[in-house]
C-alpha cells in the first residue's frame, strides 16, 4: 500500500513543531503529536497514517520487526514503503522519546499489551473469557 500524491503532499507540508505535546490514542495504542496528522488526507492515505502510527509505537516499545503485530511482514512492508516513497512525515523524526515522552507512553501501559508472533500461540485466548466451572 502506497500514499497517493495527493496524501504525499498534504503529509510533506507538515511542519514539526519541536514544542508539541503529544496525546495517547487509546484506539491505535500509540503517541501521536498534534503536528503529525494533515487535514484533507484520503481514507485510504488515513488509513495508512494510523498504520505508521502503530508500527511507530511498537519502535518506541523497543519491538523487533518480527514482533510488530499480528502480520509483521505486512507491518515491516508499510513501513518500508513509506520510506522507500521518500514520504515526508514529521513523524519519522519522532523515533527516540525523551524521557518524558517514553513516561507518558509507559503510564498508558498498564499491563504489557500481549504480542502475537505465531499462529501457535491462539491470539484468540486474548479476547476469550475463562470458563467457569459447572
Amino acid at each position: 500500500m502506497h500514499f497517493i500524491r495527493n496524501d504525499k503532499e498534504l503529509l510533506a507540508a507538515l511542519v514539526i513543531d519541536d514544542d508539541a505535546r503529544p496525546s495517547f490514542d487509546l484506539p491505535l495504542q500509540c503517541l501521536v503529536w498534534p503536528d503529525e496528522r494533515p487535514a484533507g488526507l484520503s481514507r485510504m492515505g488515513y488509513d495508512l497514517l494510523c498504520e505508521l502510527w502503530r508500527i511507530r509505537a511498537y519502535i518506541h516499545r523497543g519491538l523487533s520487526p518480527t514482533k510488530w503485530g499480528l502480520n509483521p511482514i505486512h507491518s515491516l512492508g508499510i513501513w518500508s514503503a513509506a520510506q522507500a516513497d521518500q514520504v515526508r512525515w514529521p513523524g519519522f523524526a519522532r523515533l527516540i522519546l525523551s524521557p518524558e515522552h517514553q513516561g507518558l507512553l509507559e503510564a498508558n501501559f498498564e499491563l504489557p499489551l500481549p504480542i502475537v508472533t505465531s499462529p501457535s500461540e491462539e491470539p484468540l485466548r486474548f479476547l476469550t473469557l475463562p470458563r467457569t466451572p459447572e
